[in-house]
């Protein structure tokens, strides 16, 4: 009796040699079962389209323990890794011949390489992780975001650390977080104000008394490379015989720090200087310019000019919006109205430091001591756009313009002298023109000095009182 064993499907007169298995395979890959479609097109043994899947699945469980046990012995005389020159139909596991007479275990064992499973359950962790990355391909983050969620969690873990609470989602987190740090007095106020037209516009603002306490009860900044070197931050005077106090270059050092400081804090060395340094100006987030507003941010005069460039040292006040969003070319206002309406609402966001100068002064504990503080507005920083349109000068400088200047009253003719004196404008110019004006019924007086007749919100009695340039010392 010849030692091999013929094919199952067709039952063909072919007797295959055990040692022959490559034949015996490339016969499978080419055969078509008897009563098959196929067969009665092109017979048992012609050459065919490879079967599909499912076929070799029924296959697999057609073949006898005698076919196994072929390929069992063939894997290791002529291994067969890839048993055709085209196709792979290779055991998927090894075959114990212990198990041989337990024939339903040899029939779970493919002989061939199938298809994917849909339907293999995963384990809890690895689900998790599937959910997890699906999750981030669906919102378009960056595959890299799954490995940094997964580090982060690696580390947390190898930490010692479990979860042994359930995760928070995004809003609670954010609530949990402001207990912890005590930080929802920084929450910004929205503040509501009406424009000219009636219409009415949110202004979000800042507690300036909670920014200037999360910044002078800081330790990490309020360190002495932090501080303006010549400058006591306690009476804010000048420390004698300092080599810094000899030039120009901090603030303290300028010739309107000393008479502002008296002004505000006296000569008995009370009270702490805080004087504040704000800065202005419109900012976009598209190529447009729709998506944008003015943040208004500021810092204290007492760090030095390293610390006062960093971002750091810096706290908003408020945020003026885009005013004109919407509107594009359509937009009839005048520009003076224009004008106005900002200016209502950069009186809502100095509202705050108003607040202060109404109680007088604020107290704090600095320096293991209970020390009270006086805040003022000592200068403000912004590109030329912007400072006149907070001072209501004409933005132009062409001739024409009588004082093309914001700050003094040179006319356009004395704009290339190097020589001049200028004669600055102080607050009771403002005043004396409006007062004019009121009386005349003409704004030609304002015209002459090359300003808009708006009430200009830094002017106001209880703001400007608070603007050491404003005050005209």
């Amino acid at each position: 009796m010849n030692d091999g064993i013929s094919c199952p499907l067709c039952n063909g007169p072919t007797i295959f040699e055990s040692k022959n298995c490559r034949s015996f395979l490339n016969h499978i890959s080419k055969c078509v079962p008897i009563g098959s479609q196929s067969s009665k097109k092109t017979g048992p043994h012609q050459s065919h389209e490879l079967p599909n899947d499912q076929f070799f699945l029924s296959m697999n469980r057609s073949l006898n323990f005698s076919v196994i046990s072929l390929l069992q012995s063939s894997k290791k005389n002529d291994n067969l890794m890839n048993a055709t020159d085209n196709h792979e139909y290779v055991l998927d596991s090894p075959y114990d011949e212990s198990n041989a007479d337990d024939f339903d275990e040899v029939d779970e064992i493919s002989c061939m390489k199938i298809p994917f499973s849909e339907n293999e359950p995963l384990q809890p962790h690895v689900m998790f992780q599937v959910q997890m990355r699906n999750m981030i391909e669906k919102q378009g983050a960056p595959l890299c975001l799954y490995d940094r969620i997964m580090s982060l969690m690696n580390s947390y873990l190898q930490s010692g650390h479990y979860f042994n609470q359930p995760f928070m989602c995004s809003s609670v987190l954010q609530k949990h977080l402001e207990s912890i740090y005590n930080t929802t007095p920084s929450k910004p106020l929205h503040r509501t104000v009406s424009l000219s037209n009636g219409s009415k516009v949110t202004v979000p603002t800042f507690d300036v008394e909670n920014m200037i306490l999360s910044m002078v009860m800081n330790d990490k900044m309020m360190t002495s490379s932090n501080y303006a070197p010549g400058y006591n931050i306690y009476t804010g005077q000048k420390i004698p015989n300092h080599p810094h106090n000899i030039k120009y270059g901090e603030i303290h050092t300028g010739k309107a720090w000393d008479t502002a400081l008296t002004h505000y804090c006296g000569n008995d060395d009370e009270f702490m200087p805080l004087a504040l340094v704000v800065f202005g100006d419109k900012s976009h987030t598209d190529l447009h310019g729709a998506l944008s507003l003015t943040p208004l941010i500021f810092t204290l005069s007492l760090f030095n000019r390293t610390a006062r460039n960093r971002v750091s040292f810096w706290r908003p006040m408020a945020y003026v919006p885009n005013l004109s969003f919407g509107k594009g070319e359509s937009d009839s206002a005048l520009s003076v109205t224009k004008l106005q309406d900002e200016h209502i609402c950069l009186a809502a966001a100095f509202q705050s430091v108003i607040e202060i100068n109404k109680r007088g002064e604020m107290s704090f504990s600095f320096g293991g001591k209970l020390v009270c503080a006086k805040v003022w507005i000592y200068y403000f920083v912004g590109d030329t756009e912007g400072n006149n349109k907070w001072l209501g000068q004409y933005n132009s400088s062409n001739q024409g313009v009588s004082m093309p200047y914001r700050d003094c009253k040179c006319s356009f003719e004395d704009m290339d002298n190097t020589r001049v004196k200028c004669q600055f404008f102080k607050l009771s110019d403002i005043s004396d023109a409006e007062a004019e004006m009121d009386a005349n019924q003409s704004k030609d007086v304002f015209r002459n000095m090359s300003k808009h007749p708006i009430q200009n919100a830094l002017l106001r009695p209880d703001l400007s009182q608070l603007i050491s340039t404003m005050t005209g010392f």
